[in-house]
This record gives C-alpha cells, sequence and structure tokens, in this order.
C-alpha cells in the first residue's frame, strides 16, 4: 500500500533549512556565483505532500511525466515536462502529488541574494533560445572568408543584422571556444584554429578529394585555364577544390572562395542538374528576375539549359566576369544525395565559345563520367583500399 500522506507539523520546520538530504548527491565546490549543494532524481508519489516550505536555498524542479503541483501567494504550478520550476530562496510554498512521476531536483545558493518569486521556465523556450544562439553564431562565423579575413563587431552587425551588443556577446563565446581570435591592437576578429578543424573534418568526409586534383590539374593545364570542384552553399557556389594553370591570368579565387549560383558557369551547372520545378523554384528564391539585368539573365539560363540537354554541359561567357568564359558539368556519386559540380574556365581569348563546344566542354563531359565511377568505387571501398584504389585510377599528371 503507498504510505500515507505527511504534513509536517510545526516543530518539523527546520527540516526545510538544510539543502542537503539522504536521497541525493552532493554537488561540487561552488563558484563566485551559484553555490550547488544537492541533485537527485526519484520516484514521487502520494506521499510527496508537504506544507509551508520555506528553505534558505534556491530549489529548481523537473518532472519527467506529469502529476506534481506547486502552490505560492494563492497561484499554482503545475508540474510538467514542457517547464522547470525555480523556487527562489525565503518563498514559501506548498507542494503535493496528483500522480506518480520520475522528479528531478537541485538545491542552491545564489550570491549575492536575489529577491525573486517562484517562476516557471518553459523547456521548449529555452531550447529554442540556445537553437537561435547556435544560428545567429554560425551566421557570425559565415562573414569571414578569403577576402574578408579580419572583421570588427560593427561589421558583422551591419553584414548580419544582428544587434551589436548581441555579436559581441555571442563572438566573445566563440572566442572562448576556439572559433574566432581577437586583435587587442585593431580591434578585429578573425577566424581561429577550431574553424580550420572544422574545414579539414569536411574535406575528410569527402573522402575523394585528393583522387580529383590529378583530373583538374590535366584539363587546367591542357588549355591553359583553371578547373574547379564545387557544391551548392547557399546562394552560391563554394570551390572546394581547385587548380590554375601557370600560363593563366590568376583570378582572386582559390579553394574556399564562393562564386554566384545565377552568373556563373559552375553554378548553372548545379541548375541544370535540378528538375524543371526545381529550377524554378530555386531562380524564384534567388529573386534573379529582380537583379539588374535580370530578364536577360533568365533567357541566358534557359538556353544554357537548352546546351545541357543537347550537349551535356553549360556554357557562360563572360556572365560572372568579364572577358572570362567558362564550362561546367554536374558530378553526381553512385550512393551521394549530393550534386557536385566540375567547371573549367579561362580568358575569353584563349577559352573562345567555338573552343569551349568544340573541345574544352566534351572533355570535361567525358572527365565527370569517369570521376562518377572513380569516386563511387571510392566511397564503397573501407579502409586503407580507399586510399590505394584512388592512387591506382589516378590519370598520369603532365610534368611542368
Amino acid at each position: 500500500m503507498p504510505n500515507k500522506s505527511k504534513v509536517v507539523s510545526d516543530n518539523d520546520r527546520s527540516v526545510w533549512q538544510t539543502p542537503l538530504t539522504a536521497a541525493g548527491v552532493r554537488l561540487g565546490e561552488p563558484d563566485l556565483t551559484v553555490e550547488p549543494h544537492e541533485a537527485g532524481c526519484a520516484w514521487k508519489g502520494p506521499e510527496w505532500q508537504h506544507r509551508g516550505v520555506c528553505s534558505p536555498f534556491w530549489r529548481l524542479y523537473y518532472n519527467f511525466e506529469p502529476g506534481g503541483v506547486v502552490r505560492s501567494g494563492g497561484r499554482e504550478w503545475k508540474l510538467e515536462p514542457a517547464a522547470v520550476l525555480l523556487v527562489p530562496e525565503g518563498v514559501t510554498f506548498d507542494c503535493m502529488a496528483t500522480g506518480r512521476f520520475r522528479h528531478l531536483w537541485i538545491h542552491f545558493t545564489v550570491r549575492p541574494m536575489l529577491s525573486a518569486t517562484v517562476t516557471v521556465v518553459e523547456v521548449d523556450a529555452v531550447l529554442r533560445e540556445m537553437v537561435t544562439a547556435l544560428a545567429r553564431g554560425l551566421e557570425i562565423l559565415r562573414c569571414f572568408s578569403l577576402n574578408r579575413r579580419e572583421l570588427t563587431t560593427v561589421e558583422i552587425a551591419a553584414m548580419t543584422g544582428l544587434p551589436q551588443p548581441s555579436v559581441w556577446r555571442l563572438s566573445h563565446t566563440l572566442i572562448e571556444c576556439g572559433y574566432l581570435l581577437s586583435d587587442p591592437a585593431s580591434r578585429k576578429l578573425s577566424v581561429g584554429p577550431a574553424v580550420l578543424a572544422l574545414g579539414f573534418a569536411a574535406l575528410g568526409n569527402l573522402g575523394f578529394a585528393d583522387a580529383v586534383n590529378p583530373y583538374l590539374r590535366r584539363i587546367a593545364e591542357r588549355f591553359g585555364g583553371a578547373a574547379s570542384l564545387g557544391q551548392r552553399e547557399r546562394d552560391g557556389v563554394l570551390l572546394l577544390q581547385r587548380w590554375q594553370a601557370e600560363t593563366m591570368l590568376t583570378l582572386n579565387l582559390s579553394a574556399g572562395s564562393t562564386v554566384s549560383l545565377s552568373r556563373s558557369a559552375i553554378g548553372w551547372a548545379h541548375l541544370a542538374a535540378l528538375t524543371e520545378k526545381e529550377r524554378a523554384k530555386l531562380l524564384a528564391e534567388l529573386k534573379v528576375a529582380e537583379q539588374e539585368g535580370g530578364p536577360r539573365l533568365l533567357e541566358d539560363i534557359a538556353r544554357a539549359m537548352d546546351d545541357y540537354a543537347r550537349d551535356g554541359f553549360v556554357v557562360n561567357c563572360g556572365k560572372s566576369q568579364a572577358l572570362i568564359n567558362g564550362v561546367s558539368v554536374p558530378l553526381r556519386v553512385p550512393g551521394r544525395r549530393t550534386v557536385y559540380l566540375l567547371g573549367c574556365a579561362g580568358a575569353a581569348t584563349d577559352f573562345t565559345e567555338a573552343k569551349i563546344r568544340a573541345e574544352v566542354g566534351p572533355m570535361l563531359r567525358d572527365m565527370a563520367a569517369e570521376l562518377s565511377v572513380l569516386i563511387g568505387d571510392i566511397t564503397a571501398a573501407s579502409g586503407p583500399a580507399s586510399a590505394d584504389l584512388a592512387g591506382a585510377r589516378r590519370p598520369a599528371a603532365r610534368r611542368k
């Protein structure tokens, strides 16, 4: 039979004056703000009924199942999984069970003493705040690039649209975690080593980056241009790998750069890989029609899609950068949902449209077909065999 409900008498109220019980776990040393005393979790039922509880320390209550009630100052709060209840020190309350539940409690003291009332904190609201803070922190990291290596908090606030105090607080956290570095002299921020570790992890996740490089080098050096492996990133294309021939005029692009999805050849290759419905939706999201020269650009994209249907590659002449022509193809890898992109571009004087259609485009298209098989094998392989396979099937790179 369940225990009978017990009401603590006036003579027994000293039990509420100590934060330690026989059922909880003693917590660690206090810091300068919060002194933790005890935490515990146990099943509670009808025996959990107490009147006039008042303690010289704070209480945090959380129930994993509904079934508890706390009353104080004429108000009532139900203990449910959606919320955490905080009872400050010196506040008198009653608690009782209306069912059976797992009850979590934490006893702690706040220094200096705060004047507060019983408070309910919604768990979903806390999680939403955490997710929002994480998203904003990532937006701050996205502000940095090869062309924007150092930024002030004022510049970051302007780029993200976040209030500057929020940028400062989030940046401070990112600095503490090693994702940002701060220069006291210039008061500018730059990316830290933790971001570099994430970058290497992302490249390692590709699993085939080293196998693609010889192919990029071969076509770049044959035609005196620059060849790239890319992947869509938001409203642009992120260059994952890039090889540029020594004879080509240097462009301000390298691995890690981002180019326009709607104006570059490699971006058009991504559009070519979509269904007509998906493509129309993406172009609407990018608001291409509202851009300067948008109607003409949409016509150029439509012609490029026709080119792809006929030839298997898209051609872009001067739409992304003046006097630069390019060609690109989608690269589909068996077993991967991501569509990668291959592109080759060069000076318009060397990369004439006729040459692109007759030579560069067909070679790039055939290269994509060969890489699709190679990368599929690498993806399917495991352990050291992957590296052996990649090395065994690489084409011989031309010597300089």
